[in-house]
């Protein structure tokens, strides 16, 4: 729910302390997603650069390319096919050969510190394409007390966002890599991955 729907809900209520809490709550998301545009801007820097190195490797290994998707690539000779896809911060590796036998990793990029995790971290709540505060959760629009309890929230957030924005020379990124829901690994770069998988 957003405020052009809230106007319209009860014309007893006295809107103007809500809208304002409302407003409060855009300042602040708007804050809070500047404050994690270094963080993403980092991790889209990791992630395109396991995606390239993934070309790489398997380029010079005579394996032909298929990255069609942004998000997806395909490496295949007349015996293999590896796969690398998936999104936001979770990848799947898999391995299929002529035979169709199949293995699979998952691959989890995290941040180096976890300080920086915060970063990723929005409280519920979003500015939604009309410049309204909006939320995934059931909101109690007409409940001040509980919109005050947001802000404060929201407030709370935006500065341990600037504190870890601090460090944000520090941060970098490393792989999780997982096989049937078990660690097996902690990996620099995708090289880190494929050296892990072949001593398994």
């Amino acid at each position: 729910m957003d405020i052009d729907i809230y106007k319209y809900i009860d014309k007893s209520i006295n809107y103007e302390i809500p809208i304002n809490y409302l407003n409060n709550i855009v300042k602040l998301v708007r804050t809070n997603d500047q404050l994690g545009h270094d963080f993403y801007l980092n991790q889209k820097l990791f992630i395109d650069n396991m995606f390239y190195d993934f070309s790489m490797i398997f380029r010079k290994n005579k394996f032909s390319i298929n990255s069609e998707y942004d998000r997806s690539i395909v490496a295949k000779n007349n015996k293999y096919t590896i796969k690398l896809f998936g999104e936001s911060r979770e990848y799947t590796l898999s391995f299929e050969n002529d035979k169709k036998s199949l293995k699979e990793f998952i691959l989890h990029v995290n941040p180096n510190k976890s300080k920086f995790s915060v970063l990723t971290n929005n409280c519920g709540w979003y500015v939604n394409s009309n410049g309204n505060a909006s939320s995934c959760h059931e909101i109690q629009y007409s409940d001040c007390g509980f919109l005050k309890e947001e802000i404060e929230k929201l407030r709370l957030l935006k500065y341990e966002k600037i504190n870890a924005n601090k460090y944000i020379g520090d941060l970098d990124f490393n792989i999780s890599l997982f096989k049937n829901k078990a660690l097996v690994g902690e990996c620099k770069n995708l090289k880190g991955v494929f050296d892990k998988i072949s001593n398994l």
